[in-house]
């Protein structure tokens, strides 16, 4: 069983890959996998990963999504996975490479879940549109201050979870990237040890951000009903 698996979905993003992988191997001490999980074989990510130079550094899995969407894509990874711990990674995320060996040897400590917080003392939220800032902040604000999940950045997609986490949570498929909520909402429900650790985001400057706000309230409104439902049974 492999330890350390980080986990990226792509779409198309050719002009992003290079360098985030160029972080892990400057960057990352532990030994550890990656999978690029892709809807399309037409996608342009492909032929970036098949010519990437350090190949024989860390090992690099190319795997067809199964079902749809971000979520449909971190499910295909985690079903077809044997690592001990797993990290979705962000395919633009350039800048927080040097956390994963702390995420991981959290996990390793205990933690069943570890998120990385934009919203915590030391973490940063950088060039976000208005609106996106607003709503992301406001629900985060919700889920720590009322709701007492114990992160304050409840809605990142950037997370790693131990094996327990995987093997254990039912994982339902959405639209939307709801999959972090999701398990946490659920991992918080099953009293299960959650972390976080401050990590810095810049809003993307390279391909289309995929914010829909229309078609992901309903699914996000859905977790926090259940988190909702948690606080009110706890009681």
């Amino acid at each position: 069983m492999e330890d350390l698996e980080i986990i990226i979905p792509v779409k198309n993003e050719n002009k992003n890959i290079t360098r985030v992988l160029d972080s892990f191997f400057y960057e990352v001490k532990t030994k550890f996998t990656v999978t690029i999980c892709f809807d399309d074989y037409k996608d342009t990510t492909i032929p970036e990963i098949k010519k990437y130079d350090r190949r024989k550094q860390f090992k690099i899995k190319l795997l067809k999504n199964k079902y749809y969407g971000i979520n449909g894509a971190v499910k295909t990874a985690f079903e077809n996975s044997n690592s001990k711990v797993l990290l979705v990674y962000p395919a633009d995320d350039f800048f927080n490479a040097n956390k994963i060996d702390q995420l991981n040897k959290l996990i390793h400590s205990g933690y069943e879940i570890v998120c990385p917080s934009r919203f915590m003392k030391g973490g940063v939220m950088h060039g976000c549109p208005f609106l996106k800032s607003i709503l992301t902040r406001s629900a985060n604000f919700i889920f720590y201050h009322i709701l007492k999940l114990p992160t304050h950045d409840a809605t990142n997609c950037f997370r790693i979870f131990s094996r327990k986490v995987i093997k254990n949570i039912d994982f339902e498929l959405q639209k939307g990237p709801t999959f972090g909520l999701q398990l946490l909402v659920k991992a918080h429900r099953k009293k299960y040890n959650i972390t976080e650790i401050p990590v810095v985001w810049y809003e993307r400057v390279i391909g289309k951000s995929n914010f829909r706000i229309i078609e992901w309230v309903f699914p996000y409104v859905k977790w926090l009903i259940y988190a909702i439902n948690t606080v009110l049974s706890i009681k």
